[in-house]
């Protein structure tokens, strides 16, 4: 009885900060683009030619359609740790429950 309901705490607990976590990611989306361009640089992570640097130091982006690219490969990890998390939850017996007729 106890490592069944240890069991269903601990998973449901995962369950929760995984979903948790992927709204966070949706959320915060544009923050991730920012940090993923910054890690990989905006040559690699867009195109050679589609970036273009100013003699004053400042940086021209000029395709959308590869940032909407890394866009949707962020979005689509977000939603599958949604998606993980409440199977996870569903799993472990979070789910609503009928009422009991007396």
């Amino acid at each position: 009885m106890f490592m069944k309901t240890s069991r269903m705490i601990l998973g449901g607990l995962a369950g929760l900060l995984s979903v948790i976590g992927g709204i966070a990611l949706l959320w915060g989306s544009q923050d991730a683009m920012l940090v993923l361009i910054h890690w990989l640089g905006e040559e690699w992570a867009l195109g050679k030619h589609n970036v273009i640097r100013r003699p004053d130091g400042s940086t021209l982006v000029t395709n959308p359609t590869s940032m909407a690219k890394w866009m949707s490969i962020i979005w689509v990890i977000g939603a599958s740790q949604i998606v993980a998390g409440a199977s996870l939850l569903f799993r472990c017996g979070w789910r609503p429950r009928k009422p009991s007729v007396s």
